[in-house]
């Protein structure tokens, strides 16, 4: 989730949000599905979506996929990625569908 591309690109998450990633999954404003990932692989992907603090315009977000199958044989729930995107970028009804809260 923090990478040097991201980091390059200004959309890495704060360091505070990836200490406590559970805490960020509790305080998000609104929980997206993906619908995309739902058409194209019949997966099952969530966002969560974060306020971050002196960034009106901007979101962080937080990519959950649910089934979740590691190279290993993992199976389960797991945060698979997460960035900083415009708020605008999330507002789409073609790309996500509002599950809980609001954006």
């Amino acid at each position: 989730m923090s990478r040097d591309l991201k980091k390059a690109k200004s959309i890495d998450l704060p360091e505070s949000v990836l200490k406590d990633i559970p805490g960020a999954l509790r305080s998000a404003v609104a929980i997206l599905l993906d619908k995309k990932q739902k058409a194209n692989k019949g997966r099952i992907t969530l966002v969560y979506v974060i306020e971050l603090p002196n960034q009106p315009d901007k979101y962080g977000k937080l990519i959950v996929d649910t089934d979740y199958k590691s190279k290993t044989g993992f199976k389960g729930n797991g945060v698979i990625s997460g960035g900083i995107v415009a708020r605008s970028n999330l507002k789409s009804q073609t790309l996500y569908e509002v599950i809980e809260g609001s954006l």
